[in-house]
């Protein structure tokens, strides 16, 4: 499959967008300018973050143990797949505690859907959640910078981006509570027919695009490539067959 950068949370719960007057607004309004969420997750209790690509090396940490707001930044190790486009990133994540943070080194790497740390609320947090902000490119300075509002902001070798053109949604692994009024693109591979599951009507779909009997959407196509090489093929098709029994996870 290609390299999908998806939502790393199994709840999606976003209490502040990057928008809101509360705290985020001198984020996104000053110059230079990130794109930061607070999320929630589950409930009032705390959740873990996962690796939501294929792999990220573990590029800063910084407070852990000392008075400064606990912060991470997460770098994929190779380019990932956004509504946005295709580039490495860096994600920027605040207020875990040093319960889960302090057993993360820098340069420890982890795989796709691994737990990395649980959500916090460090500095003096309102309520256990995760600030996360995203860049494309990789780690740079500090990893952040103060900008015209006064706000502390994300830096990397890229460009700021806000999360919907980072994220996709996996519908088989991330549940949608509240997305504070950002609208989000949803994936799930394999699902070709768009039903929300993975059958042998979408190997069949796919088999038929794969021979030229077939003609797909853009939407079913991305669904249809498991094997991310740009091409429907009956190996497309076998594996999607492979997942609807569950032969493959």
């Amino acid at each position: 499959m290609k390299n999908y950068l998806t939502y790393p949370t199994s709840v999606m719960n976003i209490t502040q967008n990057y928008s809101n007057s509360y705290s985020h607004a001198p984020h996104s309004q000053g110059y230079p300018a990130d794109y930061p969420i607070d999320d929630a997750c589950a409930d009032g209790g705390r959740s873990w973050f996962y690796c939501p690509c294929d792999e990220v090396r573990v590029a800063h940490i910084y407070g852990v143990g000392k008075s400064g707001t606990n912060t991470i930044w997460i770098e994929s190790t190779s380019k990932v797949v956004m509504p946005c486009g295709e580039d490495f990133v860096t994600i920027q994540v605040i207020h875990p505690n040093d319960d889960t943070l302090a057993g993360i080194k820098k340069g420890q790497t982890f795989k796709r859907g691994e737990k990395m740390f649980l959500e916090g609320n460090d500095g003096k947090a309102s309520g256990y959640h995760f600030h996360i902000a995203v860049g494309t490119g990789k780690f740079t300075g500090a990893g952040w910078v103060q900008n015209s509002k006064s706000a502390w902001v994300n830096v990397t070798t890229g460009k700021q981006i806000r999360p919907e053109d980072a994220f996709w949604v996996d519908d088989s692994f991330t549940t949608v509570k509240n997305t504070c009024g950002i609208v989000f693109k949803h994936i799930l591979i394999g699902d070709v027919d768009g039903d929300g599951k993975i059958t042998s009507a979408d190997a069949r779909i796919a088999l038929r695009a794969a021979v030229g009997m077939e003609n797909l959407t853009d939407k079913q196509k991305m669904a249809a490539d498991m094997d991310g090489d740009g091409n429907i093929t009956t190996s497309d098709a076998r594996d999607i067959l492979r997942k609807s029994v569950g032969l493959d996870g």
